[in-house]
């Protein structure tokens, strides 16, 4: 050895049980190989980077909570059109690594990736439910969260319990830089409040054709997309006095109308260690205008509005912890221009998902100030997925907690 041995080194004798690359010498000469302990110093120095990192996400969790503001209704930073169950585990911060179909809502751009690929999916569907919903069924109370009569037959006995769920369809054809499908979604509830006896009703129900286009250049490093869904919503969140008549509709409070969103993502991913990737999403641009005849009448009102155009932004790391073992860490942050005026921990979502030989997959995530969990099983041909979340029924950080249960399954053709 060359060059003098410090103070609190200790030299130990060590031959290699096998030979390698560095200890390929002849037997007749092969001479004793040396291990140079290293001190406590410069083992910790080592540890720095993994510090530094826990660090950083200790911060940024840190962040989060300390901008947070008592502004705004939680649902509508949920910019996207509709939402899968393996992001709803992660708090919804699916803008970066959700892959496959759900791309053309999150970001057009990521339909590109080379992980993407081939989807026929005839079948993608998913039912969600609230707590008060699984908790009048349990208890007995039949309950069609699509008919208001009869959700207010359930809640009337259990006041101030939100019972609502939501279904979706979403058959697609999904292939590496395109995509086109058919969404049709309708998410309603309503709850009895004690106080005052009204009845308050929400829904956000969706039908939308849609197309994707998205190129990758220099091998993957820069992706760009673009989709465009003709889009029928039918939205409401209205009281009803007392004095409910007896048989009350949805379609009474719902309005429905149409417009043609216009949506752009890039993505860029760094070729280098843990694959630290950036991504802004355009929403709705140039503004999207809801008046055309709907496509569907989800309601018998007709109230133009105009939705604004915003901007999200994502990023993600992946560390490989072993073989065939992964995890993977996403934060994203809606409406960087904050067109929808709310406090700032309502526009950040973040989780985390770790995934066991591409067959497992478990989630975790924080998303309006509440956690959220999920799994997945996925197969070549078909895919079930859970999660478990919460929104936000009022208009204060953590004010009215709506706790939800989802699951999906798909099946497709071939993959």
């Amino acid at each position: 050895m060359e060059g003098p041995v410090l103070e609190n080194d200790v030299i130990r004798p060590y031959r290699p049980r096998r030979r390698t690359l560095e200890h390929a010498v002849p037997r007749a000469r092969q001479s004793v190989a040396y291990v140079v302990w290293v001190p406590r110093e410069q083992a910790a120095r080592r540890r720095a980077p993994s510090l530094l990192l826990k660090l950083l996400v200790a911060l940024l969790v840190g962040a989060a909570i300390a901008l947070s503001a008592p502004k705004a209704l939680a649902d509508k930073f949920n910019t996207e059109l509709s939402d899968d169950v393996a992001s709803l585990g992660m708090g919804t911060a699916g803008i970066n690594v959700s892959r496959g179909p759900y791309s053309v809502f999150y970001n057009p751009a990521n339909i590109a990736a080379k992980d993407t690929g081939s989807h026929f999916q005839l079948v993608n569907f998913q039912f969600e439910g609230t707590g008060g919903y699984f908790a009048t069924t349990s208890s007995g109370n039949a309950t069609n969260f699509l008919n208001l009569s009869s959700v207010y037959g359930a809640i009337k006995n259990n006041p101030n319990e939100f019972v609502g769920g939501r279904f979706t369809l979403y058959p697609n054809i999904t292939l590496r830089n395109l995509s086109f499908g058919l969404l049709y979604e309708q998410n309603r509830g309503a709850i009895y409040r004690a106080f005052d006896g009204a009845l308050r009703v929400k829904a956000r129900d969706r039908l939308a054709p849609t197309v994707a286009l998205s190129e990758r250049f220099a091998s993957g490093i820069l992706r760009l997309g673009a989709s465009a869904q003709l889009v029928t919503v039918g939205n409401a969140d209205a009281v009803i006095p007392p004095a409910i008549p007896a048989d009350p509709a949805f379609a009474k409070v719902v309005s429905s109308n149409s417009g043609l969103v216009l949506n752009g993502g890039a993505t860029l991913t760094l070729p280098v260690r843990f694959l630290p990737s950036f991504s802004v999403v355009a929403r709705n641009i140039g503004n999207t205008r809801f008046s055309a005849t709907p496509l569907v009448p989800f309601g018998d009102l007709r109230t133009e509005f105009t939705q604004p155009m915003t901007f999200d932004w994502g990023s993600s790391m992946t560390f490989y912890l072993g073989r065939r073992l992964e995890m993977k860490v996403a934060l994203d942050y809606h409406d960087l221009t904050n067109k929808m005026d709310g406090g700032r921990f309502r526009h950040v979502f973040m989780g985390t998902e770790l995934v066991f030989y591409d067959i497992i997959k478990l989630r975790a995530g924080l998303a309006h100030g509440y956690p959220s969990l999920g799994f997945g099983l996925n197969t070549r041909k078909a895919s079930l997925d859970f999660a478990a979340y919460s929104d936000e029924m009022d208009d204060r950080l953590r004010g009215a907690q709506e706790t939800r249960y989802v699951l999906q399954y798909t099946w497709e053709i071939f993959q």
